[in-house]
């Protein structure tokens, strides 16, 4: 369980990364309209934070990979070990059953 919040937390802490960015770009575009940047200068800060931000989402996608599989993973196992308790009620269950014969 601790993986599964370790990952939330990473998780969060990319999407305020790319917030940040968004922000990144909007103060790009108030100096750009203020005059102290031409367009060009513009769109080449802009592909630059757009690569930043793509290589934060490859991140995002990866953790969320293994944050899925780490909660299937003890879905599972929770599940095998219900399993397994049940299994062992019936054997209980049965010799109890055989003993009052």
């Amino acid at each position: 369980m601790r993986k599964v919040k370790k990952f939330t937390k990473q998780i969060d802490n990319l999407h305020k990364k790319v917030e940040l960015l968004h922000k990144k770009v909007d103060l790009e575009k108030a100096k750009m309209d203020a005059g102290k940047m031409t367009k060009a200068d513009f769109h080449n800060a802009k592909t630059k934070i757009a690569a930043k931000e793509r290589t934060i989402w490859s991140q995002i996608r990866h953790l969320e990979k293994l944050r899925v599989k780490r909660e299937r993973y003890l879905k599972d196992k929770q599940a095998e070990k219900a399993a397994e308790k049940d299994k062992k009620q019936e054997e209980k269950d049965k010799k109890a059953a055989e003993e009052g014969k």
